[in-house]
């Protein structure tokens, strides 16, 4: 059965090489319009079990670490620890975003065993950091705010 974690971004490792434009818009402008708690499916990383492979939630994630990097604390992000396939999201509390857990539990089934071969894969950035820094708009909070809003003079809500 999995288990919910508050997720240190910098112990959670890519599994893909890229990110949609539109997607990390989709992303912040959800949070903005409703700020709840966050969560990833990650799995232990068989290589080292000190950090965790992202299933599914890569731009949630990159978003999550620029806005927290600005102001510590900003974006509560989780994890749902999986130990298999099988092991999927159910019954979260409502302070969690509810809205894509059927296809973070597709991507569980879809991708558990692949991934640690994802992340080894040379073209797949080797932390979040790195992948934020491949999207200018991740780059820094206030990119970030201006990319998703239209609105340069926009600050982060307190």
């Amino acid at each position: 059965m999995g288990k919910i974690i508050r997720l240190d971004t910098k112990l959670a490792l890519p599994t893909q090489p890229t990110l949609r434009q539109r997607n990390i818009k989709r992303v912040i402008r959800s949070f903005l319009r409703s700020p709840k708690k966050m969560i990833v499916p990650v799995r232990t990383n068989p290589r080292d079990p000190s950090t965790y492979l992202i299933l599914d939630g890569h731009h949630s994630t990159c978003v999550a670490d620029t806005l927290n990097e600005f102001r510590p604390g900003f974006v509560d992000i989780f994890g749902w620890i999986t130990e298999d396939n099988q092991d999927l999201i159910e019954r979260l509390p409502q302070d969690f975003h509810q809205g894509r857990v059927y296809s973070q539990n597709e991507n569980i089934e879809g991708r558990f065993e692949n991934v640690p071969a994802y992340h080894e894969w040379s073209k797949v950035p080797k932390t979040i950091r790195e992948m934020r820094g491949r999207y200018e708009p991740l780059r820094s909070a206030r990119n970030l705010m201006r990319y998703a809003t239209n609105k340069p003079n926009l600050a982060i809500p307190q």
